[in-house]
């Protein structure tokens, strides 16, 4: 952004945002806007691993042997089926958003990467609720902050999954080039921090820092603060071990609902994505696709009934043939609903999912 006129738009496009109505994350109204839209964390259930939607992001990544694969889900941790049915679930007043250890750990992480990051580049991160795309009102996102100058962040602390520098997972990949598209800007910082909890202070003190790439620090989390535990995190101004003690010790004395987390930042990566306008052209309609279907099902609980018990049967069946290796004789006639739409034909998704390979592992623990 070396163009001091792009570094005047994409201020003022902050400004812009800013301005815009969005419920605060993870409050009531952020929830319910969600529940009418496609939002950026849920638009890779929405597609297949086909060439026409990966090809963009294997030669960005420059990835060798990428397996395309058109009737496979974009999201590893849930089907096109699964997502539509979940998001028909919650607008009918179910609590589908069930916290992970996993999930746990990067919402408590997430401020301690944020701080780490504008440390490192000297910069503020401005949060942002849910922001809805200027003209295709189905599609929103809530990016983890943006910074003044324009550049969208986007988090992750895995809890187990190693930091790639070679890539971007492809789910988050589509994520951030959603966010891009519903914010119109540029360019995303995909930034990563693998974390260790330390024990005691004194394992604190002695944690050596050997990297560019390394950081530690201090949090409290407030006793009985429920099952999503609330975090006190330090200024951004302190960096340094004695700072770290000294600020901890100065917080014990004014409270007692308390207690202090030592943690190691072992690794920090961060990857610029630059937005792809083609990429997105190319998707739009597939996830528009996915978003019609999923209204009408909505506006019509008795139609989303039949369909999530014809999907659940199919999945039964699949089930079965795998398992035993031989073919289940329940009628399709009789196990599943067929539900026509002018966008979408579910008869054509239930074909797809029957195609699927019989030789995936199945697990047989849920």
């Amino acid at each position: 952004m070396s163009n001091i006129r792009d570094l005047k738009w994409y201020r003022n496009r902050v400004k812009i945002l800013l301005a815009k109505p969005q419920p605060p994350q993870r409050s009531t109204d952020w929830f319910a806007a969600r529940n009418t839209r496609i939002t950026a964390s849920e638009a890779a259930s929405c597609l297949y691993k086909s060439k026409s939607t990966c090809e963009s992001y294997v030669n960005e990544f420059n990835i060798q042997n990428f397996k395309y694969k058109d009737t496979e889900s974009l999201n590893h941790y849930e089907t096109r089926e699964e997502y539509i049915i979940k998001k028909c679930a919650s607008f009918n007043g179910e609590n589908v958003f069930r916290d992970s250890i996993y999930t746990l750990w990067g919402k408590k992480y997430e401020e301690v990467a944020n701080i780490l990051y504008c440390q490192l580049n000297n910069t503020k991160v401005i949060e942002f609720g849910l922001v809805s795309h200027p003209r295709l009102k189905w599609l929103a996102a809530s990016p983890d902050g943006i910074t003044p100058d324009g550049i969208m962040l986007e988090i992750k602390c895995p809890k187990s999954r190693k930091i790639d520098e070679t890539c971007v997972p492809i789910h988050y990949y589509i994520q951030t080039q959603i966010q891009m598209e519903t914010c119109d800007l540029d360019f995303c910082d995909f930034f990563e921090c693998e974390i260790d909890e330390l024990e005691t202070e004194q394992q604190f003190i002695e944690q050596e820092i050997n990297s560019n790439y390394q950081a530690k620090g201090i949090i409290f989390q407030i006793k009985d603060s429920g099952p999503d535990p609330k975090f006190i995190y330090p200024p951004v101004e302190i960096k340094m071990t004695e700072d770290y003690i000294s600020w901890k010790n100065d917080l014990l004395l004014e409270r007692q609902d308390i207690f202090p987390i030592y943690f190691f930042v072992k690794k920090y990566y961060n990857q610029r994505i630059n937005r792809s306008k083609t990429w997105f052209a190319n998707v739009k309609d597939e996830i528009k696709r996915t978003w019609d279907l999923v209204r009408r099902l909505q506006e019509n609980k008795e139609e989303f009934e039949k369909y999530k018990d014809s999907i659940h049967r199919i999945k039964s069946k699949k089930f079965y043939e795998r398992y035993h290796q031989t073919e289940c004789e329940i009628s399709d006639d009789d196990s599943t609903y067929i539900f026509y739409d002018e966008s979408t034909s579910i008869e054509i998704e239930i074909e797809e999912e029957i195609k699927k390979t019989v030789n995936e592992v199945v697990c047989l623990i849920e």
